[in-house]
């Protein structure tokens, strides 16, 4: 599948050019890092919006995920390496009914789809001032999972669960984005290493994720008669996204 009126080729010309430029990114990070004389770390959290591309937009008909990340970083002046791990709700469903037509217990079956990602990321950063802009390259793995639970209505006590679906790929991309300082811990009352200053942070990432499996809706699980049996109704695409995040991040 392909995007309407691009060729599958010009597809793969454009992921390649992105897959040199996280390149370049990450080893730029890596070689400032070698050279910097300014140690320092960073941690931060964000919440996300995120909105499908190409064949994941077409598949998945532009339906919007959400969630939030949490990332580490270790820098030298402007090179910084890190990790970032993120959570995406992809959807899900809620409905309530009784466990069976002989046992009387009225119950809650909740559906979720969800995107973890884990990404090794490397940030160029402008070291100093309250304004610290800043371009990334990032690579890792996207992990998709569809899980049921299903709980009494009356206790909220779990009766039973199952992971419907799994699947995991690759996953790559860039993403821009600024800090702006609000506060400044000139006293040390956090006791870190040295003092710390707080940013309000603001980011775009676009990302490249490979071909997976995954279920759309609480309808792609079904049970068949045929084979007395629960089965599933998969889609399949590349799954590329452009997300927003808002957040803070601690720098030290």
């Amino acid at each position: 599948m392909s995007e309407a009126g691009v060729k599958p080729e010009n597809n793969l010309i454009k992921r390649s050019v992105m897959k040199r430029l996280v390149l370049v990114l990450t080893a730029a990070a890596f070689a400032g890092a070698a050279h910097a004389q300014d140690p320092h770390f960073t941690i931060g959290a964000n919440v996300t919006v995120a909105n499908p591309q190409g064949e994941f937009e077409k598949v998945t008909a532009n339906k919007n995920m959400w969630g939030g990340s949490v990332e580490g970083f270790a820098g030298l002046g402007w090179a910084n390496i890190g990790l970032n791990l993120g959570y995406l709700y992809r959807g899900g469903a809620t409905s309530s009914k009784a466990l069976s037509t002989t046992l009387k217990v009225n119950t809650d079956e909740d559906i979720t789809n969800s995107l973890f990602n884990l990404q090794l990321v490397g940030r160029l950063m402008y070291p100093e001032g309250m304004f610290r802009p800043y371009v990334e390259g990032f690579a890792g793995g996207s992990f998709f999972s569809t899980s049921t639970s299903v709980k009494n209505r009356d206790t909220g006590e779990e009766i039973v669960s199952d992971t419907n679906q799994e699947d995991l790929t690759g996953c790559y991309g860039y993403s821009a984005g600024a800090l702006f300082k609000v506060w400044e811990d000139q006293a040390n009352v956090m006791n870190l290493m040295k003092p710390g200053t707080l940013f309000i942070d603001f980011k775009v990432k676009n990302t490249f994720g490979g071909n997976a499996e995954y279920l759309l809706s609480s309808e792609d699980i079904y049970f068949d008669n045929s084979s007395s049996t629960w089965k599933t109704k998969t889609s399949q695409s590349e799954t590329d996204y452009l997300s927003w995040h808002v957040g803070v991040s601690l720098i030290f």
